[in-house]
């Protein structure tokens, strides 16, 4: 098992870092217990090696350069349900932000429904949802992304 340094002590007591100052250490401590968290969530739910996979990187490389997801799915061989699993999984990862998108292309008023919904239904499943709204999952997958994030955003403020 490895050992990761979690304080200044600790830092101190590795060979070759005695020239590290307080603030440097304190960065590497946050790194590393950033990885750790990262490595948690990943054998919990294998989000990262999802996101960090081959086919997770290229999607993002093409969604960042604002390629269709039509045209996305068909480059990578991905039906629409699994590219937009892909696409909450690397906004779920932060490795991409889809507010603006889902604002952009989700219709104003499904995206209102589908929000207001997600803020304060207790049963936040897409089939209870569709129930209740009468819209497609995929419009409500999105509206429960675009509200993920605002939890996000609160939880970092």
């Amino acid at each position: 098992m490895i050992i990761q340094p979690m304080s200044q002590m600790e830092i101190s007591r590795i060979i070759g870092t005695e020239n590290i100052g307080v603030e440097e250490g304190e960065e590497l401590i946050s790194i590393l217990r950033d990885i750790q968290l990262k490595k948690e969530e990943d054998d919990r739910t294998g989000l990262y090696r999802r996101v960090y996979s081959k086919k997770g990187r290229k999607v993002k490389e093409l969604f960042e350069a604002n390629i269709p997801l039509e045209e996305i799915g068909r480059r990578q061989g991905m039906q629409m349900r699994d590219l937009r699993d892909m696409l909450i999984s690397l906004h779920a990862a932060r490795e991409i932000d889809l507010k603006l998108w889902i604002e952009e292309n989700v219709a104003a008023a499904d995206l209102h429904k589908g929000t207001d919904y997600f803020r304060k239904a207790e049963d936040q499943t897409l089939s209870h949802a569709r129930q209740v709204l009468g819209l497609d999952y995929d419009s409500l997958g999105w509206c429960k992304t675009y509200v993920a994030h605002e939890s996000v955003v609160t939880e970092a403020a």
